[in-house]
């Protein structure tokens, strides 16, 4: 029988662009309003990325602040799972980018493409592939490039660009 190894999570770190976009504002834009909108989804607003930045820059910062948090320096981190719908290429990968840009150099790092189900889904494939200590990580929230903003049903979820 393999014994389990503890998991846990160290620290945790978030970040959200500094552009905002209220109900208030949409009601400007589309035919609803903020009870409407607070009703189906319970949002009052949304992050908008600023012109330029990326998946990397928010990751980039949200895992600086998770590293801080659970007291971890670059060294100690040996895999990066980046969980998106919209990562900045292709190839290489945005965690790719992302352990450059932190200087991960003992680190393994892969994109998983998952949204909603983004957390779960990078703790399993953590848990079960490794079953060792969770490294801190990162995921954005910015929605989907090719997001329609005339869907009645998405348009309040997603940020408009």
């Amino acid at each position: 029988m393999t014994a389990l190894r503890e998991v846990g999570i160290l620290g945790t770190g978030s970040y959200a662009p500094e552009r905002v976009l209220s109900n208030r504002d949409l009601e400007k834009l589309v035919d609803t309003n903020d009870e409407w909108i607070v009703t189906r989804t319970g949002m009052r607003e949304r992050r908008l990325v600023s012109e330029g930045q990326a998946t990397s820059d928010l990751a980039c910062e949200a895992a600086k602040r998770a590293m801080e948090d659970a007291g971890v320096g670059a060294g100690d981190i040996d895999l990066v799972i980046l969980a998106t719908v919209t990562p900045d290429h292709l190839v290489p990968s945005t965690a790719c980018i992302l352990q450059a840009r932190l200087g991960l150099v003992n680190a393994s790092a892969f994109d998983i493409n998952v949204a909603c189900s983004a957390f779960v889904t990078g703790m399993n494939v953590e848990v079960v592939d490794r079953g060792g200590r969770l490294p801190p990580r990162a995921r954005d929230r910015r929605g989907n490039d090719e997001f329609d903003p005339q869907l009645q049903g998405s348009r309040f979820v997603h940020p408009l660009r």
